[in-house]
């Protein structure tokens, strides 16, 4: 398991993490903590990803990327793992849609 010594020190029992050229919509993370809440037995929660090529370009589209696998379900180990991404044909996700409970990146 990758040892990240930041991650060991950090307080908090969520982390979400942010590209340096990615932006996160100013709802994103209240909305995944409210999964957790709801959803204990939770561990990781990613989401689709909108790719701005606009920012650079103001004649470019700019394109949702949906996860590949069910949406808005929670899936079991390896459900969701098999269906994206080499293993299966969905898009996997953008890392920075991801959150993470500690307990699943450290014993």
């Amino acid at each position: 398991m990758l040892r990240e010594p930041g991650l060991e020190k950090g307080r908090r029992q969520v982390w979400a993490f942010l590209d340096g050229d990615d932006v996160w919509v100013p709802e994103k993370l209240t909305e995944q903590v409210a999964i957790f809440e709801k959803h204990g037995e939770v561990g990781m929660i990613c989401s689709a990803a909108l790719y701005w090529y606009s920012w650079q370009d103001p004649t470019a589209t700019d394109t949702l990327i949906p996860l590949g696998g069910q949406q808005d379900v929670v899936c079991h180990p390896p459900d969701l793992f098999l269906q994206l991404y080499p293993l299966g044909a969905g898009q996997a996700p953008c890392p920075s849609t991801f959150m993470v409970k500690k307990r699943c990146w450290l014993p």
